[in-house]
């Protein structure tokens, strides 16, 4: 497993898509914070943010509420590779199997996602601390947040995957999940409603509240989550759903290689 993982790393470090989603996130990270403390006008300068601790937190608010889903849902899409699709029988894949593989692919999207996580707190955190020296840093509130933003990540993934063996072609599946998360007022309140069961902040936005209470003095912005489950109900359902998503895309790739062979 662990020259299958190094396998698949050379083969994501080096693809566009995944390497360019990555970077403008990060990217769109940095100047978000940068933005709202040294260039938006006093009625939206964000003083909150001059605190490097609660700089880290905006990090991560903007990045699992705004950049997350659209982010997870693409690289999950992207990873399941054609021939998982088209049934090529390559010569890696017959002497590997595709449920090792895809395994190693959710695996190592478990852990970009953890990455990215950190990244979203330690970004923000560090231009902050640069720029205005506030050092404030609550390391058990950073984890808790972080670990959360990661498994409402992990579900965004798995869904992109399963989406995969639905929709074939990759720019229309890219156009109608940014329909669905930037310009919902255009769709039907049913569909809005069963978009938003399918995210991992329905069940575990009480697991968020530390990072809601930490930033509820921003200017101009009205933090809300769905108040949907109580925390350990919302986690255990959530985690249910997660290992269902993973049983459902190895079942299909496994009745792809029975009926290859």
């Amino acid at each position: 497993m662990i020259k299958l993982l190094k396998a698949e790393h050379i083969k994501q470090k080096h693809d566009r898509i995944i390497i360019g989603l990555s970077v403008a996130v990060l990217i769109l990270l940095s100047f978000m914070i940068i933005w709202s403390t040294c260039l938006a006008d006093s009625e939206s300068h964000q003083v909150l943010l001059e605190e490097s601790g609660k700089a880290g937190l905006y990090g991560l608010f903007f990045f699992v509420t705004v950049l997350r889903r659209v982010f997870c849902l693409i690289y999950g899409y992207h990873v399941i590779d054609i021939e998982f699709i088209n049934n090529r029988q390559e010569f890696f894949i017959k002497n590997t199997g595709r449920i090792r593989i895809i395994i190693g692919k959710i695996i190592l999207g478990m852990i970009l996602l953890l990455i990215i996580s950190f990244l979203s707190f330690i970004i923000p955190f560090m231009i902050s601390l640069i720029i205005f020296h506030q050092f404030s840093l609550d390391i058990a509130l950073a984890l808790h947040q972080i670990v959360f933003v990661w498994l409402i990540s992990i579900g965004s993934m798995l869904l992109g995957m399963l989406l995969r063996f639905i929709l074939n072609d990759f720019l229309l599946f890219t156009v109608i999940i940014s329909m669905l998360e930037f310009f919902s007022n255009f769709f039907p309140h049913q569909i809005i409603d069963f978009w938003t069961r399918c995210d991992g902040i329905f069940y575990l936005s009480q697991a968020l509240m530390p990072l809601t209470n930490q930033l509820r003095h921003l200017k101009n912005y009205q933090i809300k989550f769905p108040n949907s489950f109580q925390f350990k109900t919302g986690l255990c359902i959530w985690l249910i759903i997660l290992t269902i998503m993973i049983m459902v895309i190895i079942n299909i790739i496994k009745r792809k290689e029975i009926t290859n062979e």
